[in-house]
């Protein structure tokens, strides 16, 4: 027994350090948009209060994902110098998972009646959970910063459905009390993934799929099983109910997304196929992080309604070989597959395509997997095994290959722009990559005929993808940039006046909003000819008057640098304007309010500037940057701005 016990053990902390080593190449890859965007507060962390905001202030979900965040607090000083840190405790989290996964299937199996001759239990639960750790499809869970919250809530759930299966074994001698350790660990865990991220509201629905498929047999009197079952029917009911209506309009089209949620769901039925042969048939050149060229309405009519076809086909087959051969393993796996895909691959109008999204989905598949190896009858026995094992060695050579590009950030950039040429963000990655790569010496940077050339390959990358994607405004914008620097000014009048043309149709995202702000310093440097500040503006009010949906804090940002320019050029009354309507876009941001500060304290309207920051006092400010202690501050500036005038 405590042979058996030690060997087990080896065997437990052996995968763990398998699946740590595999990975680690990858922690020195880059950060990428998403994590820019949730994570660059970070950087401004000096107290108790701004560690608070951070994590109460989220906007990457509804529920703000505060867990999450949370666990990013430890790397904030060294932000965004800190990415390996990250991505070696997402890899840690990753194979914390895997053991998580095979104590729940090791506790499911258990409950399972075994046939003759089939290998222990313990195996098959290793054996499904090292294969679901190595598989490629589940690595951009891992290398990508901000997917910590994909990692991190399936760690909740985990631990919340392995309390849920250790309730049936408690069960067998007090089912009242089993059937408390089951809900108390569930609704706990759910609470926890929920608010790291939402679809941890998924992990009833999990729970309702082992406890109909895998485990109905095991008996409980009544009442009690009537009460387990309704409650986690209820649970998919409700996110059932969620996602076909919600107050959405399923065939408006949506005027920032380009696409309404039955075209999404249409094309969603065909790209889980394509998740579904990925996971089975990895290609190290499928993955990646960019897939943003994927539209929501790719796939619609004939073609989503035979993928629809083919999953129902699919189901009635595994619900056939459930009632004709008691096998309940491909419907188990089928329906966890579809759990998992609930939320983010149906009519909730988010991009249509990541990877991340089969993570804890595809374990069902790797769960059904070895138990067919460990379950082989007669001459397979010895044969299936092996082949179960090539299967996860096969998987982790792939793996071990996307990790090692994916720790060549520079490497990795260039490949995923040259393979995805419709990708914006690949685009502007990769250029973003190239100016700021690790392995370029300070003597590089500094030479004028390599940063020259440098920036000739940026519109290389830039040009090919505008190619493919004519309406990608931000790829137009960066091209700019670029060419101010490198090219004749006739060709950036060119370049300047198409990016004019179509800025009032195209949609606006971050990288556009900062464009301009960076536009409008290289025209006040001069570095920029022929073009002057009277263009920056004339593009900023196409943007505003044409865009069919623009973010609060992107409009304002916009508002902002127009304001800029006015000032920069004398035009007090337009700046006060400009900076008016941006209060009236975002009221809460600070960079908005500190303008009108500075502006009221130059004009020597010290009354306005104090009206301006009372105002912000009876906003919620909850969440953002305008803290009480910064109010505060910018008041006595207005006062001691104010006395100093006075004295003069």
């Amino acid at each position: 027994m405590l042979r058996r016990t030690i060997i087990r053990l080896l065997a437990g902390l052996a995968a763990l350090s398998f699946i740590f080593l595999i990975y680690l190449p990858g922690t020195t890859g880059a950060l990428y948009y998403d994590d820019y965007n949730a994570l660059n507060r970070m950087g401004a962390i000096e107290s108790f209060d701004d560690a608070k905001s951070f994590v109460l202030g989220g906007t990457a979900g509804p529920l703000g994902r505060p867990i999450a965040l949370l666990s990013y607090l430890p790397h904030a000083d060294r932000w965004p110098d800190s990415s390996t840190g990250i991505l070696r405790d997402n890899t840690i989290i990753h194979a914390f998972n895997a053991l998580l996964l095979g104590i729940l299937a090791f506790l499911i199996l258990r409950l399972r009646p075994e046939p003759e001759n089939a290998y222990p239990v313990f195996w098959i639960a290793l054996g499904a959970a090292l294969l679901w750790a190595v598989m490629p499809i589940n690595a951009s869970a891992s290398l990508i910063a901000i997917q910590r919250m994909t990692t991190l809530a399936a760690t909740f759930g985990l631990l919340g459905l392995i309390g849920f299966v250790a309730g049936y074994h408690v069960q067998r001698n007090h089912p009242v009390g089993g059937l408390f350790v089951q809900f108390g660990a569930l609704g706990l865990g759910t609470l926890l993934a929920v608010f790291t991220k939402e679809s941890g509201a998924l992990v009833p629905v999990y729970a309702l799929v082992i406890d109909a498929v895998l485990l109905r047999h095991l008996p409980l009197p009544n009442p009690w099983r009537n009460i387990r079952r309704g409650s986690l029917w209820l649970a998919f009911l409700a996110v059932f109910a969620f996602v076909a209506w919600s107050g959405r309009d399923l065939f408006t089209v949506n005027d920032f997304r380009g696409f309404s949620s039955w075209e999404r769901l249409q094309t969603e039925a065909v790209i889980v196929w394509e998740y579904l042969r990925l996971t089975l048939m990895p290609l190290p050149t499928a993955f990646g992080p960019f897939h943003d060229h994927r539209a929501g309405n790719e796939f619609t009519g004939l073609s989503a309604l035979l993928a629809a076809l083919g999953w129902l086909a699919l189901l009635m087959t595994a619900l056939w070989v459930h009632r004709r051969w008691r096998n309940p393993w491909p419907l188990y796996a089928l329906l966890w597959f579809f759990t998992g895909h609930l939320l983010e691959s149906t009519t909730i109008l988010l991009e249509p395509y990541f990877e991340h999204r089969n993570y804890l989905a595809t374990f069902g598949l790797c769960l059904m997997l070895a138990v067919a190896a460990g379950h082989a009858p007669g001459q397979l026995r010895r044969v299936a095994p092996l082949l179960f094992g090539l299967v996860i060695l096969l998987n982790a050579a792939i793996l071990y290959s996307m990790t090692s590009l994916w720790g060549k950030p520079l490497e990795a950039a260039q490949m995923w722009a040259e393979r995805n040429p419709g990708s914006a963000r690949a685009a502007l990655h990769s250029v973003f990559v190239e100016f700021g790569a690790p392995n370029r010496t300070t003597a590089d940077l500094n030479d004028e005929m390599i940063v020259f050339e440098r920036r000739r390959f940026a519109l290389t990358v830039l040009d090919r993808t505008a190619r493919v994607c004519p309406e990608c405004l931000d790829v137009r914008m960066q091209a700019l940039l670029h060419a101010c620097l490198v090219e004749a000014p006739d060709d950036v009048r060119g370049r300047f006046d198409a990016l004019l043309a179509m800025s009032n149709s195209a949609s606006i995202n971050i990288s556009v909003a900062d464009g301009v702000f960076a536009l409008d310093q290289l025209i006040e440097r001069e570095a920029c000819p022929p073009l002057t500040g009277g263009d920056a503006t004339d593009l900023v009010d196409r943007i505003i008057t044409g865009s069919h949906y623009l973010a609060p804090a992107l409009h304002a940002r916009l508002l902002f640098v127009s304001a800029k320019i006015a000032d920069a050029a004398g035009d007090m009354a337009e700046a006060e304007s400009r900076l008016h309507s941006a209060e009236g876009v975002a009221p809460t941001a600070m960079p908005v309010l500190q303008f009108q500060v500075y502006l009221y304290n130059k004009l020597g309207r010290f009354s306005d500037a104090l009206a301006a920051v009372a105002r912000r006092r009876s906003m919620d400010r909850s969440g953002t940057a305008m803290s009480d202690a910064a109010l505060d501050e910018l008041t006595s500036l207005i006062k001691s701005t104010r006395n100093d005038s006075t004295a003069e």
